[in-house]
């Protein structure tokens, strides 16, 4: 009987292997042991990069993306991996809850000394969860 050679791994080790880096980065986060490594990012380029890389699963969805970023390139101190993996969860959740056909709004804003960055769009089914329950485990 012969073995199968497996040269890449399997999707459910990649994303076993990904959660639990998560959890040790969940771990080092409550204990106060993060390691920043900040530096000049464009956000506006960062989250278009990211959404170009997971473009392939939101239009498969047949997901129609809008953005409205400012003019003016806004730079910020920011780890840019940590942020690339927050906004990567973000696209990565519209692309499998998101009501087929829909629109995703994108949109950055400045307001005084503070960035916002939304994102929007309709789920597949209703939520029956108050918005800060949901927000709550982000926070």
């Amino acid at each position: 009987m012969q073995r199968k050679n497996r040269k890449t791994p399997s999707k459910k080790a990649l994303r076993l292997k990904t959660l639990i880096e998560d959890l040790f980065e969940v771990s080092k986060a409550n204990s106060g042991n993060v390691q920043l490594k900040l530096q000049k990012c464009d956000l506006a380029g960062l989250i278009k990069q990211i959404y170009y890389d997971m473009e392939e699963k939101i239009k498969e969805k047949n997901l129609i993306t809008r953005f409205s970023f400012p003019e003016d390139k806004v730079t910020l101190l920011l780890d840019g991996e940590k942020t690339y993996r927050i906004y990567e969860n973000l696209f990565q959740n519209i692309a499998k809850y998101a009501m087929e056909g829909t629109r995703v709004y994108v949109s950055m804003a400045t307001e005084q000394e503070r960035v916002v960055v939304t994102l929007k769009n309709i789920t597949k089914a209703e939520l029956y969860v108050p918005a800060e329950d949901l927000k709550e485990r982000f926070v």
